[in-house]
């Protein structure tokens, strides 16, 4: 977790979320290991009475779980736990597609917003930076994953073709130059390669405009969280898709960035 921070907590564009949760995990144990058994249960009382601390750890900590067991489905539930407990999340699942798709989303501020990925569906396989791949197969598994590289078109629209013949969806992240966002909710230019390969495969493209978790420090913000999926579409046209993607994208976006409170 420290070597995690040390050479990714300083991403260009991030809040630095994971960080502090982070931190405040390894602080938890160090401090759980060094009680009694009466304090331990004391402060396990407080833990599960304290939303503020249980989130951060319960998360972090079934994210370890998950690496060390390699398992999807433990990852899925980290998720669930997350979003729909954790930051009261609001999605329509009923746009969900039966069949395999190409999902294209806005581009996180943190590596937590990245859990999202587990609320969609098991057979899932995500487009990221082919080096990254070295550490998220211990998250993913190398099943749920595909390397993208400069000049490696061919090659990834045929293994984004190979994964949809099995059952996956493909998820892609289609914002360029992310890290340039004058503010969190700001949508960049989008790529077109997405939706080119969409068009070549005659596969479908589900938009996807995810939120963003506000935090002072760590301690987010009592607000709901909010997934709005769009509706599912043959391309026809890549520059029409990519300019009908971005109007909704920038739409919902615009949507997020006004805080929607609940009381917890």
């Amino acid at each position: 977790m420290l070597l995690f921070i040390v050479q990714y907590g300083n991403k260009k564009g991030f809040n630095k979320l994971e960080t502090y949760w982070i931190g405040l995990t390894l602080l938890f144990y160090i401090i759980l290991f060094n009680l009694n058994p009466t304090q331990r249960i004391i402060i396990l009382l407080i833990l599960y009475k304290t939303k503020y601390l249980l989130v951060p750890i319960c998360t972090i900590t079934g994210i370890l779980f998950t690496i060390l067991g390699q398992k999807f489905k433990t990852y899925r539930l980290t998720c669930s736990y997350l979003y729909k407990l954790g930051l009261n999340l609001k999605m329509n699942t009923e746009n969900i597609p039966s069949k395999p798709t190409i999902y294209v989303a806005n581009y996180p501020c943190n590596y937590v917003e990245y859990l999202v990925h587990g609320l969609f569906c098991d057979k899932f396989c995500l487009l990221v930076y082919g080096p990254a791949i070295k550490v998220l197969k211990h998250l993913y598994g190398t099943e749920h994953l595909i390397a993208v590289e400069k000049g490696s078109f061919e090659k990834v629209q045929e293994d984004i073709q190979n994964k949809i013949k099995e059952g996956y969806s493909i998820f892609s992240y289609v914002e360029r130059d992310y890290y340039n966002r004058i503010h969190p909710y700001e949508l960049c230019n989008l790529r077109k390669g997405i939706f080119s390969i969409a068009k070549n495969l005659n596969t479908t493209i589900t938009p996807v405009c995810i939120d963003h978790i506000d935090h002072t420090f760590g301690v987010f913000e009592n607000n709901i969280f909010r997934i709005q999926i769009g509706d599912t579409k043959i391309v026809e046209d890549p520059d029409v898709t990519l300019k009908e993607t971005e109007i909704f994208l920038k739409k919902e976006l615009k949507k997020f960035s006004i805080p929607s409170r609940v009381k917890i």
